[in-house]
Parts: structure tokens; C-alpha cells; sequence
């Protein structure tokens, strides 16, 4: 039972990302642009969430709570998804923040640290926000959200992960 009730949570946290993350990905490569050389743009939606479903049922398998969040490179790291698959995101640290819900409409759903140090995010009630690095610290203080682990990652592509682009994923 209590499996179950998991697994609907996490149904429906992955319905609630997924509708958030082609627009975070827009936004990032949007505020992007002005880089050298063309941004690849993120087509991998299926993948992602299949990624994000993999990751969550190895959790619950394995009798862990879901972490607050988790990074692209994390799943890239963890052989979830292919570094390809989130290229559009290379010298980003994107995360999704797991433990959101539809009650809590200004939380954090998806962010992206770009290379200029600025925050994109996407809230859960949908809306798409620009921030300064501390702008993104003050709203994440503002509606309660903490992640220990944000604040050490490293962006995708810069090295640490060593995981190929031509990884496979978990699907």
C-alpha cells in the first residue's frame, strides 16, 4: 500500500515536471544565446522523464526517500539518461526539484544555474522566472526550499560526471 501510494505520488510529480521542463529549457537557451557558436535545443522530453521515473522506483527499491532535488549530471553520472539527451543544458547546473507539489505554487520545480551565475526556474503553478544568484537564494528562502547539495554541483560538460555523450540511458 504504502509502495503504491509512492508510486502515485511520483506519477504525479513527473506529470507536474514534464509539463515545466521544456520551458525551462527554452528559457535557458534563450538567455543563452548571446554565447559563441549555436545552442543545441532540448529534444529528449520522453527520455527525461523516463529518467526521472528510473531514478525515483531505484529510490523507493532501495528504500530511500526521494532527495529534495537532483541534478541533470546526476542522472547523466547514474547511467539514467545520455549526456546527448541533455545537451542543451552543457554548462548549466539544471535540477529538479522532487519533492514539489501542485500546493505549493511559488516552490522551485526546475532551475538552471546559467554561465553568467543568474537563475532560471519554472515554478509549480507554471510560471517561468528569471533571477539574479541572490534573488534565486532569497525566493528559495522566501518559500521554504533548501537543498545542501545545490550549491556544490557542477555544471554539465565540465567534466566531473564521466559519463560519454554516447552513454546509454536506463528506458
Amino acid at each position: 500500500m504504502a509502495g503504491t501510494l509512492m508510486r502515485m505520488k511520483t506519477q504525479r510529480l513527473v506529470i507536474l515536471i514534464a509539463s515545466s521542463i521544456a520551458l525551462v529549457a527554452a528559457i535557458a537557451v534563450a538567455v543563452v544565446a548571446y554565447l559563441p557558436g549555436k545552442q543545441p535545443v532540448f529534444e529528449d522530453l520522453p527520455g527525461l522523464i523516463s529518467a526521472l521515473q528510473a531514478f525515483s522506483q531505484d529510490r523507493t527499491k532501495q528504500g530511500q526517500p526521494l532527495p529534495s532535488t537532483v541534478s541533470l549530471g546526476e542522472l547523466v553520472s547514474h547511467g539514467y539518461i545520455s549526456s546527448n539527451s541533455v545537451r542543451a543544458f552543457e554548462g548549466m547546473e539544471a535540477r529538479i526539484w522532487l519533492t514539489v507539489n501542485e500546493t505549493e505554487p511559488q516552490k522551485v520545480l526546475m532551475s538552471a544555474r546559467l554561465p553568467d551565475g543568474s537563475f532560471s526556474a519554472v515554478l509549480a503553478d507554471g510560471s517561468a522566472h528569471h533571477f539574479s544568484s541572490q534573488g534565486f537564494a532569497e525566493h528559495l528562502r522566501t518559500v521554504g526550499q533548501q537543498d545542501a547539495a545545490f550549491n556544490g554541483n557542477k555544471p554539465i560538460g565540465s567534466g566531473t560526471n564521466g559519463v560519454s555523450g554516447a552513454a546509454g540511458s536506463r528506458r
